[in-house]
C-alpha cells in the first residue's frame, strides 16, 4: 500500500505507485475524467520518416534556439491551408524536442479549464495544439471566445517555461490578441503551398517515370496558377507512376485546376511603359493576344510643351498587341517570366508589316520618318507581370 497526502487529504494506492518530481522526456496526451480531473497518458514518440521540403528544418532549429534562449513562455503559430505541411512541421519539432530533454504534451480535445492544468505543469515542456481553432473556437455556439483564457498563459504569467505550438488552417479564426503580439507568439510561420523548386524537388524524388524531367517542368508551370498541396502532388505522382498521362491524371483526380490567372502584363518599350488593363485573364495554356497601351496623362511630361509630338503619340503609338503562347511563359523563383524572343509588337494603327498607308492630312514627311524610326527601333527593356496570386516579378528581357 502507498499513501499520498495532499494538504489534509490522504489517498491510498497500490504498491506499484511511483512518485516522480518531473515529467520524463517523451510524448503524452492530455486526458480528462470528471472524477480524476486532468492527467497525462503516454503516447508513442513521433518518428518522422519522410523528407520535409522547403525551409522547415531551419525554422525548427530557429524555434528551439529561441526557446532555449528565452526566460519565459514561448509561443509559435503555424498557419496555412490544410495539406501544406503544418502538422508534419509540428511532428518534426516534437521529434527534435527530445534532444533538448523536453516532454511533448499533445492537446487533442477542447477541454474547459485546461489552462489551469497547463499552468500547474512547473517544468520546461512543449504543449502542441493541432488545429487549435477547431478545439477552441473564436466564437462558439453561445457567441463566446474560447481562446481568451489562453491569453494569460501566453503572456508567461504562469509558472514554468513552456513552448506553445499552435497550428491553424484559417488565421481569421484566431483571436486578434494572438496576432501581432510577439510576447505571446514570438513566431508566426505561414506555411504556404509548395511552389517552384520545392515542387521540383518533390517530383524529382517521387516520380519514377522515364520522361519525368519534361513532366516536372509542365507541373511547375501548372502549380504556379494552381495551389497544389502535398496531398495533391502525392496523388499526381501516384497516377503518373501507374502509367497514366498528365492530362488524364489532372482531369480525373479530385482536384480543382485553373488554366489562367487574372492580373496585368506591362512592357517597357523605348523607356515608356505600356500595360494591359489590370485584372485581365492571363492564359498560360493557350495562345492569346494581349492589348497594351500607355497612360495618356503622361504625355505632357514625356514631351513638355510639344503638343504636336503628343498628338503623334496619341494617334499612332497609343497601343500595340502581342500574341503569346505557353512557350513564352517561364516560371522561376516564385514569379513568372515572359520570354519575348521572336514576339512582334503589332501597333494598333499599322498594318501587319508595321506600315501605315493612310496618314492624316496634317502629318509631315518628317513626322513619318520619326514614327517609322521609333517603331523600327522599338526596344523592350523590361517586362512586369503581376497576378492576384503572386507578387510582382520584374525581369529584364
Amino acid at each position: 500500500m502507498k499513501i499520498i497526502q495532499s494538504n489534509s487529504a490522504l489517498r491510498i494506492y497500490s504498491d506499484d505507485l511511483v512518485v516522480i518530481d518531473k515529467i520524463p522526456v517523451g510524448t503524452y496526451s492530455v486526458e480528462f475524467n470528471p472524477m480524476a480531473g486532468f492527467f497525462l497518458v503516454k503516447e508513442k514518440n513521433f518518428k518522422v520518416d519522410q523528407k520535409i521540403y522547403g525551409s522547415a528544418e531551419k525554422k525548427i532549429e530557429k524555434i528551439l534556439r529561441g526557446y532555449e534562449a528565452s526566460e519565459r513562455n514561448f509561443g509559435v503559430l503555424l498557419s496555412g491551408t490544410k495539406g501544406c505541411g503544418k502538422t508534419l512541421f509540428a511532428k518534426r519539432l516534437a521529434e527534435r524536442a527530445t534532444e533538448y530533454d523536453l516532454p511533448v504534451i499533445l492537446v487533442k480535445s477542447g477541454y474547459n479549464g485546461i489552462e489551469d492544468f497547463i499552468s500547474s505543469v512547473d517544468q520546461p515542456c512543449i504543449f502542441l495544439f493541432d488545429e487549435f481553432e477547431k478545439m477552441y473556437p473564436k466564437k462558439n455556439k453561445d457567441g463566446e471566445d474560447e481562446q481568451n483564457p489562453f491569453l494569460s498563459l501566453l503572456d508567461g504569467l504562469d509558472s514554468g517555461k513552456k513552448l506553445f505550438i499552435i497550428t491553424c488552417n484559417n488565421i481569421s479564426d484566431i483571436n486578434d490578441y494572438f496576432l501581432n503580439r510577439p510576447g505571446r507568439f514570438h513566431y508566426h510561420f505561414q506555411i504556404s503551398f509548395p511552389k517552384d523548386e520545392i515542387v521540383r524537388d518533390y517530383l524529382t524524388d517521387n516520380l519514377t517515370i522515364e520522361n519525368k524531367n519534361e513532366i516536372i517542368e509542365q507541373l511547375i508551370k501548372i502549380s504556379f496558377i494552381n495551389d497544389f498541396t502535398y496531398d495533391v502532388l502525392r496523388a499526381i505522382c501516384f497516377e503518373l507512376n501507374l502509367g497514366y498521362d498528365l492530362n488524364e491524371t489532372l482531369n480525373d483526380l479530385n482536384i480543382t485546376r485553373k488554366t489562367s490567372v487574372r492580373g496585368q502584363i506591362a512592357v517597357v518599350v523605348n523607356g515608356i511603359k505600356y500595360a494591359t488593363n489590370y485584372g485581365i485573364p492571363i492564359s498560360f495554356n493557350e495562345d492569346h493576344t494581349y492589348s497594351l497601351s500607355f497612360d495618356e496623362s503622361l504625355l505632357p511630361t514625356m514631351f513638355p510643351g510639344d503638343l504636336h509630338k503628343q498628338m503623334l503619340f496619341r494617334e499612332y503609338l497609343l497601343r500595340f498587341f502581342i500574341r503569346l503562347n505557353p512557350r513564352n511563359f517561364k516560371f522561376d523563383g516564385g514569379g513568372v517570366k515572359i520570354d519575348l524572343t521572336g514576339v512582334t509588337l503589332k501597333w494598333e494603327s499599322y498594318n501587319d508589316a508595321n506600315a501605315y498607308d493612310e496618314w492624316s492630312e496634317d502629318i509631315t514627311e518628317e513626322d513619318k520618318i520619326w514614327l517609322s524610326q521609333y517603331i523600327g527601333n522599338a526596344k523592350i527593356s523590361d517586362v512586369v507581370v503581376e497576378t492576384y496570386t503572386t507578387s510582382i516579378a520584374n525581369y529584364a528581357v
